[in-house]
This record gives C-alpha cells, sequence and structure tokens, in this order.
C-alpha cells in the first residue's frame, strides 16, 4: 500500500490503527480490491421469509438456535416466548410463563430453552417442536437478566440484578439424582 510505502520511506512515525483506518475511509479505499469503491450499504428484504405476526411491544430479543432451526423472540415486558420455523417465520408455538421474560438462553445437548424470569426462577422448558413442558426449574437469589450457557462446561451462567454472577451445573440439574430430590420436597 502506498500508505505504508510513504511512511518506510520518509522513517516518519508509525501510523498509528485510528489514523490508517480513518485514511481508508475517508478515500473509500475497500481493502480487497486494488480500485477504491464506494460501498453499497442499501436495505433489502427478503420477502421469502417475514413475520406476519403483529407484536404488542417491542421485540426485547431475537435469537436463532440453529441446532433446531427455530428462531425464537421475546417482547418488552411481555410473557410469552413465540418459537418460529425458521425457514417460514411462521409462529410453531409460544410458551407462557409465569413472570415477565428477561433473558433466554438455549441448551443444546439439554435440548432445552432456559427462560429467567421476573419471579427470581430459570425455568426450562423442552425445546421439541410443540412441547411447552417445563423440564427444570431453579429458585434464584435475585432477577437474572443475563444467561450464558458454556455446553462443554455443562454450566449455565447468569448474572443478577445485584451484581452476582452464578455458574449453574447443568449436568447436576439435569441428573436423575436431582429429579428424585426435587419429587421427595414435593
Amino acid at each position: 500500500m502506498d500508505l505504508f510505502y510513504r511512511c518506510k520511506k520518509t522513517k516518519s512515525t508509525l501510523l498509528k490503527f485510528e489514523q490508517f483506518s480513518a485514511y481508508l475511509i475517508e478515500h473509500e479505499i475497500d481493502v480487497g480490491k486494488s480500485k477504491p469503491k464506494q460501498a453499497d450499504m442499501r436495505y433489502v428484504e427478503c420477502l421469502d421469509i417475514t413475520d406476519k405476526t403483529q407484536h404488542n411491544n417491542n421485540i426485547e430479543k431475537i435469537f436463532y438456535f440453529q441446532h433446531i432451526d427455530k428462531v425464537v423472540l421475546y417482547e418488552q415486558g411481555m410473557i410469552f416466548v413465540r418459537i418460529y420455523s425458521a425457514k417460514t417465520m411462521v409462529e410453531d408455538y409460544a410458551i407462557k410463563c409465569s413472570g415477565v421474560i428477561l433473558a433466554i438462553e438455549y441448551l443444546q445437548n439439554k435440548n432445552a430453552i432456559a427462560v429467567s424470569l421476573s419471579d427470581r426462577t430459570i425455568k426450562f422448558f423442552d425445546a421439541t417442536a410443540a412441547k411447552t413442558k417445563i423440564i427444570r426449574w431453579l429458585h434464584v437469589p435475585s432477577t437474572q437478566k443475563c444467561l450464558t450457557y458454556v455446553e462443554d462446561k455443562g454450566v449455565l451462567f447468569s448474572a443478577g440484578v445485584d451484581g452476582a454472577i452464578f455458574a449453574w451445573n447443568m449436568n447436576k440439574l439435569f441428573s436423575n439424582e436431582f429429579t428424585e430430590q426435587l419429587a421427595a420436597r414435593s
């Protein structure tokens, strides 16, 4: 690149990343090609897959779970998780929850959808089509606004509004021993 060549030839100070990127943007240089080209950032809607559902509130989050080929979303302040076919964007089913939805995560090896709720629980729903069965749940010390699952560790991390981060052992939670203990308490 000409910019580096001049820098090297004059033995001036090396450019900072911000200066170099500003130069590229200013001169509209497409790094992958030799000719400068203006970037085309037009909006193109995919007409084959469009959500025709009327939503009552703003959509808070949308996820694509590749392993079950589903798009999962929830609306701000709502108690329904909506599950769509990824190919058609037609709603397959909705999961009604016991509180306002705060976070969602998919646990692939458990075939479960984890949902953090305002009632200070994390509920785990069967991710197979058209079932809204709760298969596990956790009572948590505070409302959990974030969830992320690390499959190879078998750990679901959650972060509460009180600033605490929790690591939940999903292998233990989904074990037969835990189910038996839960049944004994009931």
